[in-house]
């Protein structure tokens, strides 16, 4: 029997899966350091809730003292964090590699400074939606996630959009706009083909108007929740467009929070402190996004209320497989 390497017939593939010795990717779920804390988090999916730490954040990413990355993609060996904040909106691009716990490191540039932005990729490109005027306008831009270098102009959105939220399959890209400069409570998602640079185009509507909305996907399903006082899970059927179907609801409201997904299963998840000086807020919801219902509770994240605006990426989300 091969040791996962070499080539296997057709009836050794049969028995490697039948007998539960199918290599695959971990069920990890990554999440962005943040202010006052240059670290990661992962979150395994197989587990039973709950954080452990995963490496540093390079000491010169976002302003040095404060990272809160708004954007991220990758591509199943790489996570990268785009739309970073310190002290303002930059044009840094991070990178660091799921297998190791070493700090991230400079991927390059994107090329409009941002602050309010949103990624999603397939397993080559990866694409920042929402980007200009440090926090709301319609700029997309694409990396090829391999390699390292700035990142390239994509095309633009339909609309001006901050604090946007994105999923997507291998083909196409889906961005539930954010604040347009003038309201945040829009219900509009645009879409793309990730492999052709061009505009976005009209999908469909949200169940709800809001912004500050999580989003994760499936190879199928992309997943839109929470906002910026709203519980509300809504979910699309990637490959055709209309509008968003009800899902179910978080077990509490999801402003500015992150999400990302496994093979089957996603998690949303929230951690900062209020301005009115109330107790801090961590929590982490899941979900099986093949079926409908609410999420389940899955344990807190360790950032001690100190982690509004965060991003999160999968190791083994479908979409970021070859």
């Amino acid at each position: 029997m091969p040791n996962f390497s070499g080539v296997w017939t057709l009836k050794e593939q049969g028995v490697a899966v039948k007998g539960d010795r199918w290599q695959s990717l971990p069920e990890f779920v990554f999440v962005s350091g943040n202010t006052g804390r240059m670290t990661n988090e992962r979150i395994n999916l197989a587990s039973s809730g709950g954080t452990t730490f995963f490496g540093e954040i390079r000491s010169a990413a976002g302003s040095g003292s404060e990272f809160k990355a708004k954007a991220a993609f990758g591509n199943g060996v790489r996570g990268i964090w785009s739309c970073i904040t310190g002290s303002s909106a930059s044009t840094d691009i991070e990178y660091f590699t799921f297998a190791s716990t070493a700090a991230s490191q400079d991927f390059g540039d994107l090329t409009l400074a941002s602050g309010g932005g949103s990624g999603l990729s397939n397993n080559t490109r990866g694409i920042t939606a929402g980007l200009g005027n440090a926090y709301s306008d319609n700029g997309i831009d694409y990396v090829t996630i391999a390699s390292t270098g700035n990142a390239t102009d994509f095309g633009d959105l339909s609309t001006a959009s901050g604090f946007s939220a994105s999923n997507s399959s291998k083909t196409r890209g889906c961005i539930a706009i954010g604040w347009n400069g003038s309201t945040y409570n829009n219900n509009s998602i645009d879409y793309i083909t990730i492999a052709s640079a061009g505009n976005g185009s009209d999908f469909g509507d949200m169940t709800e108007s809001k912004s500050f909305v999580s989003s994760t996907s499936n190879l199928t399903r992309g997943i839109f929740a929470g906002g910026a006082s709203q519980v509300t899970i809504d979910y699309i059927t990637i490959a055709s467009t209309g509008n968003a179907t009800d899902f179910g609801d978080l077990t509490q409201t999801c402003k500015s929070g992150c999400a990302g997904s496994g093979s089957t299963k996603a998690i949303f998840a929230r951690d900062d402190a209020s301005s009115t000086g109330s107790a801090a807020v961590s929590f982490i919801n899941i979900i099986t996004m093949a079926t409908t219902g609410d999420a389940s509770d899955f344990g807190d994240l360790d950032t001690n209320g100190n982690g509004i605006f965060k991003a999160a990426v999968g190791q083994s989300t479908p979409s970021h497989q070859a």
